[in-house]
């Protein structure tokens, strides 16, 4: 390899992959059967984005034929339904030997009282249970959107429905005996819970004032000036940011958002994670992963360096664009803090 190819390749900032842990949550219920009246209750997590449900269940009689149904209504704290989704099965003809079978998928939405009323029906003549076994429903919850599978294995997008407002449970019920295999939630965290962290400003101060050995880029620092190309890139505010090791990992640090955002403010508490910074073998330079106003990985190849013990500067080669921070006195974490909120 050319020696200078070969310099280049080891000195180049590569931004490492150290995303936010995303981790999803899955509570599973054991199966039961349910007589018809009784009800399944699957909790959900009206803080989150993003959740969804999956109920594999059977009738307990042939439901070919006859009016036999299943459905899951979500409810929102008040207990007030705010879509169902119903499972059922039906005939194109009226005798054995020319009539296909079904199943139907139905999906109803509520008015402004609460009141269930059609919106939509999915019919499947494939890859479905149309005798005693057992079909599956998901149900995956996007912010006020809600998406609808059916299937026996195979899953297919049956139907759509708005909620006007988070759903806090879902009911899961038949029109006669209800055998469930199998119900399950997953929750999945959004970016500001995955960037929350357990420090308070106050926590922050203590560690500043009593740690004996601080690293030169640990601290309090606040917004100095910048110089980027709007046609690549745009700060999302003008930040003060404190700056700790990261856990028992001498060599990492976590960039804790203060104050200053301008752009998707709502997003930021004091003390989230706005970043993190790795050292390298070159005296005062770090590897960076960066966190948007978004929340989003900033992408590759940023990094970060201290001129003169004084000046935190933050490098996005790919993004034309640079920012510089001034240390600051650490008495200035209560004013962020206020600042923030």
């Amino acid at each position: 390899m050319n020696p200078i190819l070969k310099l280049i390749a080891a000195t180049a900032p590569v931004c490492i992959a150290m995303a936010p842990a995303m981790a999803q949550t899955v509570t599973e219920f054991p199966a039961t059967k349910l007589k018809k009246g009784e009800t399944l209750t699957l909790p959900l997590d009206t803080a989150l984005h993003r959740q969804s449900a999956e109920v594999r269940a059977a009738v307990g009689s042939n439901p070919a034929h006859g009016k036999a149904n299943w459905s899951a209504t979500i409810l929102d704290s008040d207990g007030i339904p705010l879509c169902r989704a119903t499972v059922s099965w039906g005939e194109t003809g009226f005798d054995d030997a020319f009539s296909q079978r079904y199943l139907r998928l139905s999906v109803d939405t509520a008015d402004a009282s609460g009141r269930l009323l059609p919106a939509s029906h999915y019919d499947r003549y494939e890859n479905v249970d149309l005798h005693r076994g057992a079909n599956s429903l998901a149900i995956d919850i996007t912010g006020s959107r809600v998406a609808f599978a059916v299937g026996d294995d195979l899953l297919v997008h049956a139907g759509e429905a708005h909620m006007p407002r988070p759903g806090a449970t879902i009911s899961v019920t038949g029109d006669r005996t209800l055998r469930v295999d199998h119900a399950a939630v997953k929750s999945y965290p959004g970016r500001k819970s995955a960037l929350t962290t357990a420090w308070t400003t106050d926590s922050l101060a203590a560690y500043f004032s009593s740690a004996q050995h601080l690293d030169p880029v640990e601290g309090v620092w606040t917004f100095l000036d910048r110089d980027n190309d709007p046609r690549w890139a745009l700060p999302g505010g003008f930040y003060t940011l404190a700056i700790v090791r990261s856990g028992n990992h001498p060599e990492e640090f976590d960039i804790l958002y203060l104050s200053g955002a301008r752009t998707n403010s709502q997003m930021w508490n004091a003390c989230m994670i706005k970043g993190r910074l790795t050292s390298t073998r070159f005296l005062d330079h770090y590897l960076m992963q960066w966190f948007d106003a978004a929340g989003n990985d900033a992408g590759p190849e940023c990094s970060a360096d201290i001129q003169n013990q004084a000046i935190l500067q933050l490098n996005f080669p790919l993004h034309h664009s640079r920012i510089r921070f001034a240390r600051s006195d650490n008495r200035l974490l209560q004013s962020a803090e206020k600042q923030s909120k």
